[in-house]
């Protein structure tokens, strides 16, 4: 690419500002920017609107497309290849050599022969990606090139789940496992750029309602965790563990005895297991012990490393049919095994623990993610605040409804 043809060239810092103003000429016209030299913006007569880096005298090589990229993204890719340029690797060379790689991969091969094979010897809790990129993704994307799946691609995809009832949750963790997988593919040099980069997670309600278990519903489910025929059976420990500490799923199930510390009342989740990535540390009150010690007695799985040990003393995958039943049996409706965990931080809230004490439990790095208890906490205050009442001798406990 060279200058011919370019009516004008004007200097001036490239932002977000200055590209949405921009108005088409008769002629091509560039702008290059103030901040970073052989950063520039073209302007074709279509309206068209492409950053460019010049990395040599009549060298030139597209960075994007302005709908794609803002500025500061456009201008760091830009700043990569210039350090790449200035190190003897030729950019043009280089991205021919990365769509050859891309193109030798479909989606499907790419995830089974290099991806996943990468991901699971690297997270212990990898079996709900895996699910995610098998069940989800290889049927809707799996004989597509890399270079050949968009952003466009995936929003057709979310709007269609999300209308057939899948919640805007859900949908953000699907797209995330996505985003993740060709995240890689960028870093490996499969793609020269990730093509979802434009997709936005949907925006929740944080401070929405929260399902949470009400006196009576956990009295029904303690019921029916003592049925003679759970008796030496996971689930029971499992849940009362999980309502004692507002682990996860993955959390509970990935857990090993080297991580429990039975004397100390104590349960360290690893980073790689956890969903933050980072280890945290958890405490344990009298029945979580309890509970723990017995199961350590009556467990089927002593010479596994985990606590919960599925099928050949492996990690646990799938308790949905087990769950289920006991939900039934409890006359439990609309809960999942995650609302455990809100069950948990429910009742902390609800004795006027601080938000920012509950965050730390749950592992959440920011506040915002607990802040859908606070109104739960408030129902404290509101009651300690009540006694001045003029009249009143003592507040009036406050009774969980689950809702």
């Amino acid at each position: 690419m060279s200058d011919l043809g370019v009516s004008q060239v004007a200097t001036e810092t490239i932002t977000r500002e200055l590209v949405r103003s921009i108005q088409p000429a008769d002629k091509v016209f560039e702008i290059r920017d103030a901040k970073l030299p052989g950063f520039l913006l073209r302007v074709s007569p279509s309206g068209r609107l492409m950053y460019v880096c010049q990395y040599g005298r009549g060298k030139r090589i597209n960075v994007g497309r302005a709908d794609v990229l803002t500025p500061s993204e456009a201008r760091e890719k830009a700043r990569q290849t210039l350090a790449e340029a200035a190190k003897g690797i030729d950019p043009v060379q280089k991205r021919r050599q990365e769509k050859a790689r891309a193109e030798a991969h479909t989606f499907e091969s790419y995830i089974r022969e290099k991806y996943l094979p990468w991901y699971e010897t690297r997270y212990s809790g990898s079996d709900e990606t895996t699910r995610r990129l098998e069940k989800l993704f290889l049927p809707a994307f799996g004989d597509r090139k890399l270079e050949q799946i968009t952003g466009w691609d995936v929003e057709k995809w979310r709007s269609a789940r999300l209308k057939a009832g899948i919640s805007k949750a859900t949908l953000n963790r699907d797209v995330g496992v996505l985003k993740g997988a060709l995240s890689r593919a960028v870093d490996w040099g499969l793609l020269a750029a990730h093509p979802l980069a434009r997709v936005k997670p949907m925006k929740l309600d944080s401070k929405g309602p929260v399902r949470f278990l009400s006196d009576d519903e956990e009295a029904r489910l303690r019921a029916a965790l003592e049925a003679e025929e759970l008796e030496g059976h996971f689930l029971p420990p499992m849940v009362l563990l999980s309502l004692n500490t507002g682990m996860r799923k993955g959390e509970v199930f990935g857990l090993k005895w080297s991580d429990v510390d039975l004397d100390h009342a104590r349960i360290t989740v690893r980073g790689e297991g956890a969903k933050s990535g980072q280890t945290r540390h958890i405490p344990l009150n009298a029945e979580a012990v309890e509970t723990l010690a017995s199961w350590r007695l009556d467990s089927p799985g002593e010479d596994s490393a985990y606590v919960f040990p599925g099928e050949g003393g492996k990690r646990l995958v799938n308790i949905i049919g087990y769950w289920r039943q006991v939900l039934a049996e409890a006359r439990i409706d609309n809960f999942r095994w995650h609302d455990l965990r809100h069950t948990f931080a429910s009742n902390l809230a609800m004795q006027g623990i601080d938000l920012n004490i509950i965050r730390d439990l749950l592992g959440h790095a920011d506040i915002s993610m607990v802040l859908r208890y606070a109104h739960l906490n408030d129902e404290v205050k509101a009651r300690a605040v009540a006694v001045l009442n003029r009249g009143v001798k003592a507040a009036t406990p406050i009774r969980r409804t689950g809702k």
